[in-house]
């Protein structure tokens, strides 16, 4: 999927296949899209606006939220094709939803540091911490 923005309040979206136009039918009529995450043996729904980083340790992947951490059996790489901006892979086990990014530093080896709205740190890899920055500045755009 590409969004293009022509001008204030005016976006062009080009859609490269039938799933990505029906996602995008989906959210526009007001969809309410949820991921389920267990935790203490059971089943929650968890809203996408909620989610502030998904992270794959030890082949399992947790889902962090403001306060709680749920495990789903999905993995990272199907959220990657599933989610689309504010989330964003930032190295091989995080995908971090960029509107939980309360400040940014840079790190060694040319890493980047991100603080998040619930005083979690999280690590930038250098392999990805170029396109990061590309995204925040509006110059490439994801999806």
């Amino acid at each position: 999927m590409k969004v293009e923005r022509l001008k204030k309040k005016q976006y062009l979206i080009t859609c490269e296949n039938d799933e990505e136009e029906k996602k995008l039918e989906g959210l526009l009529k007001g969809a309410d899209p949820k991921i389920l995450g267990m935790k203490n043996k059971k089943t929650y729904r968890i809203d996408i606006q909620d989610i502030f980083y998904i992270e794959s340790v030890d082949k399992k992947t947790f889902i962090y939220t403001e306060q709680d951490v749920f495990e789903t059996s999905k993995r990272l790489y199907e959220f990657e094709n599933e989610l689309h901006l504010p989330f964003l892979r930032v190295s091989k086990s995080t995908i971090l939803n960029i509107n939980k990014l309360s400040s940014l530093q840079a790190d060694l080896g040319g890493r980047l540091m991100c603080n998040l709205d619930n005083h979690e740190r999280i690590s930038i890899s250098r392999q990805y911490a170029q396109k990061f920055k590309a995204v925040l500045r509006g110059e490439e755009h994801v999806g």
